[in-house]
């Protein structure tokens, strides 16, 4: 296997893909909402998959490591935070308690089998591995005062890893090897937050 280690050489070498389908919340909207509550469905940790050409030779585990879906987390809270609200994360039999109401839902990339939510990717092809990736697809669902006013805001982003071929799971990555996707993932779950709450009018433009 072949590595490069750190977050700012990543930057510099790696494309970034960002697609989404989104409703800009208008600001008419928005003017009576005071509360705000944040729903966070996404999985405890990050999946790991290594698909093959069959079912046969597909590879699946368990990133686990908590602070992934924290950082999802604090990312939504900072970018509603820069909007000037006081968010909160909540539990659905809260939700009637909120002027709006963000549950963020995790989806599954098209063309992608088995991604879910947040995680690492490769796809091999008659043994021949494509591109390794970190992704993140979400679904952000906006309820003011218990109306649901986009049911297909989706989002995802892959960012590609410098790396030949994965092992069939996460614990035979050494550490270091393990640090540097886990900056990779990390970026991709600000970027893909982020950019969802920028397109829907949730943060400032300016916010990163």
């Amino acid at each position: 296997m072949t590595f490069a280690f750190g977050k700012g050489a990543l930057a510099t070498v790696l494309a970034v893909w960002l697609t989404g389908c989104a409703t800009h919340l208008q600001p008419a909207q928005l003017t009576k909402v005071q509360s705000v509550g944040v729903i966070d469905d996404f999985p405890a940790v990050p999946n790991y998959a290594v698909v093959g050409t069959t079912i046969f030779n597909n590879d699946f585990d368990d990133i686990n490591a908590p602070h992934f879906k924290k950082l999802l987390e604090q990312t939504a809270m900072r970018a509603l935070t820069a909007k000037g609200y006081q968010p909160e994360i909540i539990s659905q039999d809260q939700q009637q308690q909120f002027d709006l109401v963000l549950k963020l839902e995790p989806a599954a990339i098209p063309d992608m089998l088995w991604t879910w939510g947040y995680g690492v990717y490769q796809r091999s092809e008659f043994t021949v591995p494509k591109t390794a990736v970190t992704y993140m697809a979400i679904k952000v669902l906006p309820y003011i005062h218990g109306k649901l006013l986009c049911s297909d805001c989706y989002y995802q982003q892959q960012l590609p890893l410098l790396l030949k071929k994965l092992p069939a799971n996460w614990q035979a990555l050494s550490s270091q090897q393990q640090a540097v996707i886990g900056d990779t993932l990390e970026s991709t779950i600000e970027y893909t937050v982020s950019g969802a709450f920028k397109d829907m009018g949730l943060t400032p433009a300016t916010f990163h």
